[in-house]
């Protein structure tokens, strides 16, 4: 071992040696290039000189453009920091160098200097966000449309590290974008599992945390369909509770993908026991067409623990063909039934119940005509 480490040593010499007498040949007159940093090597060669200069004037152009929002954001607030948003991103996208752009942002986030926007996290078509709380968001936002490896190395290390509900749904959804293939569901399903960890951004969530719930579309389980059920009924009684109403949505969403998930809950009497209007609108999504959700239809109508409050809001719901329309950070709407097809669900539905009547107890069967009246006259039969 101590051998060859000698043998390399002397190589080494001798090579340094023979620089040096190929510098004396030439008098002087070369010089030997300097040493070009990794990131701007490419396949093996250095980049052109006047290349890696077009890229530093670029990567400084856009940190010109950051740091006047930057300034910008910290005087003023309402419809000039909406303006100053504008200018920014579009400075940004003005830079014709995609790499320069990216790095000038990378250096900026990685430098912990943040100002607020005044403004709202609000999602916009695709997930791209209309408008962002703060100038890191902001960058965070821009950054996959420009270096989406970069970004989703951000988005991990932001995962692992950030105190901000904020900047973790960005890297929820920065993680997400790059989930092509379904290779990093593990690794999406528990950073969105870290994020129901912390309890304070559970207790006040910001508008971020919230929209992040979208992920729970991405990566689908029982185990987090009840982990989300759990987080709701705990919640004190309020109207108007955001989180309450966020978090009900995503259970609408995950049965209206999957209704297994009410099979696999629906038939604890303690789950959603608190919300009884948010559990009976959530089992209105059963399809009586599938044996084991017709199961749990009726032995739901026909549970005596049910409440007159919750029945009558079953009945006015069942079957339910309602969608919420909007824009996500991941997640596309589910398809909406046109009235057509909605028509051939209802007397499809009414034909179902017409025929399991004697598999209904007495309460079941009152339940039933009651809901069979009220899709008749929907029909004007």
């Amino acid at each position: 071992m101590n051998g060859k480490r000698w043998i390399w040593i002397g190589g080494a010499g001798l090579l340094t040696a023979a620089v040096v007498w190929w510098f004396i040949r030439n008098g002087g007159n070369e010089i030997m290039p300097s040493a070009v940093p990794i990131g701007e090597r490419q396949a093996g060669r250095t980049k052109d000189p006047r290349t890696v200069s077009h890229v530093r004037e670029g990567q400084r152009n856009v940190e010109e453009v950051i740091e006047k929002a930057f300034q910008g954001f910290a005087k003023n607030g309402g419809e000039e920091a909406a303006a100053t948003l504008d200018a920014m991103r579009a400075g940004i996208r003005a830079e014709g160098d995609e790499a320069a752009a990216a790095a000038a942002i990378i250096g900026f986030l990685k430098s912990g200097r943040d100002v607020p926007t005044r403004l709202p996290f609000v999602v916009g078509a695709e997930g791209v966000m209309n408008s962002t709380p703060t100038l890191r968001t902001a960058l965070l936002d821009l950054l996959p449309a420009l270096d989406p490896h970069a970004a989703l190395d951000l988005a991990r290390e932001i995962i692992r590290e950030t105190g901000s509900p904020d900047e973790y749904a960005m890297a929820l959804r920065n993680l997400a974008w790059n989930d092509l293939d379904g290779d990093l569901a593990t690794e999406l399903s528990a950073a969105f599992s870290r994020l129901l960890d912390r309890r304070e951004w559970v207790e006040q969530p910001s508008a971020g945390f919230l929209e992040a719930l979208d992920i729970a579309l991405e990566v689908p389980s029982p185990e987090l369909f009840g982990r989300l059920s759990v987080i709701a009924s705990s919640r004190p009684s309020r109207e108007n509770d955001p989180l309450l109403h966020a978090v009900c949505m995503t259970l609408d969403r995950m049965v209206l993908r999957d209704a297994g998930l009410l099979v696999r809950w629906g038939r604890d009497p303690a789950w959603l026991a608190a919300l009884p209007e948010q559990r009976a609108s959530l089992m209105s999504r059963l399809d009586p067409t599938d044996e084991p959700q017709l199961d749990l239809f009726l032995n739901y109508l026909a549970d005596p623990r049910i409440s007159e409050t919750e029945r009558a809001k079953f009945v006015a719901l069942f079957p339910n063909g309602n969608y919420l329309h909007g824009h996500r950070l991941v997640s596309s709407d589910e398809p909406t039934l046109s009235i057509s097809e909605r028509q051939a669900m209802d007397a499809e539905t009414l034909r179902i119940l017409s025929e399991v009547g004697n598999r209904a107890g007495k309460l079941a069967a009152e339940l039933l005509a009651r809901i069979r009246k009220r899709l008749e006259a929907e029909a004007g039969n």
